[in-house]
């Protein structure tokens, strides 16, 4: 099931993947031996776009809102919020959320 997905999907995109799965991808996705090569090696935000028969290496760079809601690393996280002064007294961080 997930080949048809991908076979029927207009555009994929892939991140860094492990060595193991590589060679799988590589059938799938008709990638040269470059393209294996820095499927295996992108840094965070790098990866292959695929449109149609195209090949691309792309960067994503998320926000400064995006990292701040997604970011797992605690250090830019408390700066973000000492600086912008969102760290409620419990020492969570408020969203604005309202239920």
């Amino acid at each position: 099931m997930g080949r048809a997905i991908v076979a029927n999907a207009s555009m994929q995109f892939l991140l860094k993947q492990s060595p193991t799965a590589v060679d799988g991808l590589a059938q799938i996705f008709k990638l040269t031996s470059e393209e294996k090569k820095r499927l295996m090696e992108f840094p965070v935000g790098q990866g292959l776009f695929f449109a149609g028969s195209n090949h691309v290496h792309i960067q994503v760079v998320a926000s400064p809102t995006e990292t701040s809601l997604i970011s797992t690393n605690p250090k830019p996280v408390q700066a973000s919020n000492r600086a912008t002064g969102e760290i409620n007294q419990q020492g969570s961080v408020d969203l604005g959320t309202q239920i």
